[in-house]
This record gives C-alpha cells, structure tokens and sequence, in this order.
C-alpha cells in the first residue's frame, strides 16, 4: 500500500516502507534538489540528474530528478514508481520505488527515489562470463514471461548481484518499462517484435569490443537459453535475425547523433 502526502509545491506518493517524518522531510527538501543530504552517486556520470540521498536509520537510497518546465515529467517519475511495485510484486528483481514527487508548478522538476543496490553494473563485466550470460537470458525471460518489457536495456540499467557464484540481475530505469494490457483471450507476454526489440538493445551492450574481450561476445547463446526458457526454441533462427538487425539499426543511429553506440 502506499500513502499521499500533499505540499505547497509538491505531491507525494510514498511505499509502506517510508516512515511518515520521512516523507514530510523528502517533501520540505525536493525544491531545493535535498540541499547537503544528496550525495554524488558512485559511477555515475557528473553531470546525471542521480544521486544518492541519505536516508536515517534506513541507510542511503537513490534519487532521480527529471527536469522541470513539463508536467508530463511528474507524471513519468508517477509511473515509473507505479510500474516499478508491479514488477517487484511480480517477482522481478529491481531497485525497489520508495517514492515519487511530483511538482504542481511547471519551474520545479520531479523525482523518483528507489532504494540503492550496492552492485556492480554490467558495463563493469563482473565476474563469469558464461554465468551472468545466462542469468540475464533467464531474468529478460521472466521479465516478459510476466507481462511486462524493458526499452531500455543497456548495460549500466542492469545489476548483477553475486556474479561470481550465482548471479542474480536486478533491473534499473523503469523509464524505459512497459506493462502489458490485462486481455482475458490474450497470455500476458508481449509479441515477438516487442520481446526482440528489448532483446536487440541488450546485444549492442553485449557485442561491444569491451564486452567481447570481458567474454560476452556469444549473444546467440544467450537467445538459446532465452528461448528455452520461454519455450519457443523454434524462435531461435528469427531472434537471431530480428536483433541483429535492429541492433545494428540502433548502433548507426546512435552514431549519427553523436552519442556512446552502447
């Protein structure tokens, strides 16, 4: 259950496990981007709106800030962290949404504040190779097994816990998450070209020079556990096809507006 707390400037939309004194301070401190209590998040970029925000005695959680001028940002910080329980609910490892703050005004910007993973992203290629390989083939499965996507899946959105021994792959930037409709005639995974399209950004943080030196060039792998998984071993040959396609369709778009290919 989760509980609203309303301010001068902003509304507050708060997980059961926010203390009440904390949600009024998130509240009285969010005009002012939380003011001493941010600090910068390790591994960030500098100039990220990220940062971690001291929370006592409940430990440091993170907060994302979208930028002001457009409501519509409130509204994304208010689904993400919606989203975001549904997955957890369904069983999905993600940073769990503590809260969402959304502006009245179109000066102030909104934020989302999840728990913090102390883990190593996946562009850092921790531990086995082969293991998280398939750990992430498993977790992308269920993922979609579960109706819900990711748009977004490049390699500093996903966490890998424990990566040496059993890795487990945590979920970041519900930004990019979508869920799919409730239809009574219709199993709740998306369609081929949704789950490719996913799988497709996945690869392009997978085939990268880096990630191939680290051991994680064999994507084809990776969609043959993939598809086991969700039963539709016959699909191998398509996937293969659809996301090396639109992988490299992503790549060269990327290029062209200057910005990282991965």
């Amino acid at each position: 259950m989760t509980y609203a707390l309303a301010g001068d400037r902003y509304a507050g939309t708060f997980g059961e496990r926010v203390e009440r004194d904390v949600a009024r301070a998130w509240l009285e401190r969010c005009g002012a981007w939380f003011g001493q209590d941010r600090r910068p998040l390790p591994a960030a970029p500098a100039n990220a709106d990220l940062a971690l925000l001291r929370v006592e005695p409940t430990g440091d959680a993170v907060v994302k800030r979208y930028a002001p001028r457009r409501l519509a940002r409130g509204r994304r910080a208010q689904r993400a962290f919606e989203l975001g329980l549904r997955i957890a609910a369904a069983g999905v490892e993600t940073a769990m949404p503590l809260a969402a703050l959304v502006p009245q005004r179109r000066a102030d910007p909104a934020f989302l504040v999840q728990e913090y993973v102390n883990a190593p992203a996946l562009h850092g290629w921790p531990g086995n190779p082969p293991a998280v390989t398939a750990a992430l083939a498993r977790a992308v499965a269920r993922l979609h097994r579960r109706g819900f996507r990711h748009r977004d899946l490049k390699a500093p959105n996903l966490l890998i816990l424990d990566a040496d021994s059993d890795p487990t792959v945590v979920f970041l930037d519900l930004d990019g998450a979508r869920a799919r409709r409730a239809e009574e005639d219709r199993p709740a995974m998306f369609r081929f070209r949704a789950r490719a399209r996913d799988l497709a950004r996945l690869r392009v943080s997978l085939t990268t020079a880096a990630a191939r030196e680290a051991g994680y060039g064999d994507f084809r792998e990776l969609l043959a556990i993939y598809a086991r998984e969700l039963g539709g071993e016959d699909e191998l040959e398509k996937l293969d096809n659809a996301t090396k396609r639109w992988a490299t369709a992503h790549a060269e778009r990327n290029r062209r507006r200057g910005r990282p290919v991965a």
